[in-house]
């Protein structure tokens, strides 16, 4: 099954005192899987500096979250609460492999739209780098 949607993606990135938020309204699709895994694409825009890239969320039945980017910079976040995983993020200047450590995945996301929160630690070389926060909403 699958729907044409409306979101909305706001993320926070905070660095020890200071804050940036960004956000982001797109159309999209919303899928569900045969595994029953829910499955939102959008296309990325020159807003986001990935112009050329899809991104797909793919939001499994045990709250694992996989962010997959695909184009010019490819990338794969594996978001899990309470679990550090090792992620490749694909930039227009070159690859970064870093940590994220998950501690908040809440969803409740269906067929017919809801939201999807995510809090987690980013880590290089073991080695902080930023707290972060997404907040997606869909229609």
């Amino acid at each position: 099954m699958e729907r044409n949607i409306f979101l909305t993606l706001k993320s926070i990135n905070s660095i020890d005192e200071e804050s940036t938020t960004t956000e982001l309204n797109s159309v999209g699709v919303l899928r569900i899987l045969e595994n029953d895994d829910i499955e939102i694409s959008y296309e990325e825009s020159e807003a986001t500096g990935f112009k050329g890239s899809t991104t797909f969320i793919i939001i499994s039945k045990d709250s694992m979250v996989t962010m997959k980017r695909t184009g010019s910079a490819p990338s794969i976040l594996t978001i899990e609460e309470n679990q550090r995983h090792l992620c490749h993020y694909g930039t227009p200047y070159g690859d970064i492999y870093m940590g994220i450590y998950t501690h908040t995945v809440e969803n409740n996301i269906t067929f017919d739209g809801g939201d999807l929160y995510l809090k987690y630690t980013i880590d290089a070389n073991s080695n902080y780098v930023s707290d972060n926060e997404i907040f997606l909403h869909v229609k």
